[in-house]
């Protein structure tokens, strides 16, 4: 049997009595009247009665299995304490936050916005903005499943100076064909994210296994593509 059935939705009023005349709660510091406003506008019950666990219950009698000493006010109060001890706390340790920690709670885009305060007071950036920005348009798209490459031949931005940079210490790829690609990609923007996402791979990654594991996955996944026949890509 649910839980619908077994204990079906109380209103506010109900609630009120069965604190009343099951569980012993008085009401002698605030009207039944003002709890009942309480519980519809201010707190759910199920968070104010929570506090009764701090008081004790008779044992005998026949008042048996009901609160002691216990008045509705005292939970409302104890809900407000709470509240605000709560907001002390988070302050208290996001004001000692240590800024590893910071990072792993923070976005990728709050993330760049440290990025950059960081480095306006502390030196030259070694990572660009602009590379940051590009690279947390892939990053969004790929982790909410957004189709990358639905749009190919549409973009809105030239490449940064960071990719026009590394492509020129590409030995492999001549003047002239970079500038091909370069007026190929000029409005291609998935270009510039990948190349930025590369870039950044090889700034920031302390080993040769991270910067390759990457390179990895795109050298299996294109030797299993037949890219001469567009039928059969997928």
């Amino acid at each position: 049997m649910s839980n619908r059935i077994d204990k079906p939705m109380l209103s506010s009023a109900q609630l009120i009595a069965k604190m009343r005349d099951e569980k012993g709660i008085t009401f002698k510091y605030t009207t039944e009247e003002a709890a009942e406003t309480y519980l519809s506008d201010v707190n759910n019950y199920l968070r104010t009665a929570a506090y009764r666990q701090n008081y004790q219950k008779y044992t005998r009698g026949a008042n048996e299995g009901k609160y002691i000493g216990l008045d509705f006010a005292y939970l409302q109060e104890l809900s407000t304490i709470d509240m605000h001890f709560r907001f002390i706390i988070f302050k208290m340790a996001y004001d000692d936050c240590p800024i590893w920690v910071l990072c792993e709670l923070l976005s990728f885009g709050d993330f760049i916005y440290l990025y950059n305060f960081y480095y306006k007071g502390c030196g030259e950036q070694t990572i660009s903005p602009a590379i940051l920005n590009l690279v947390k348009s892939l990053r969004n798209a790929s982790a909410h499943n957004n189709c990358i490459i639905s749009n190919l031949g549409h973009g809105a931005s030239a490449p940064p100076r960071e990719i026009r940079d590394a492509v020129k210490k590409i030995p492999i790829i001549t003047t002239s064909q970079r500038q091909k690609s370069y007026r190929a990609a000029q409005c291609w923007n998935l270009y510039h994210c990948c190349m930025c996402t590369a870039i950044l791979r090889k700034v920031r990654c302390a080993t040769t296994e991270c910067r390759n594991s990457g390179n990895c996955s795109f050298s299996v996944f294109l030797r299993k593509k037949d890219f001469s026949n567009p039928t059969i890509l997928f």
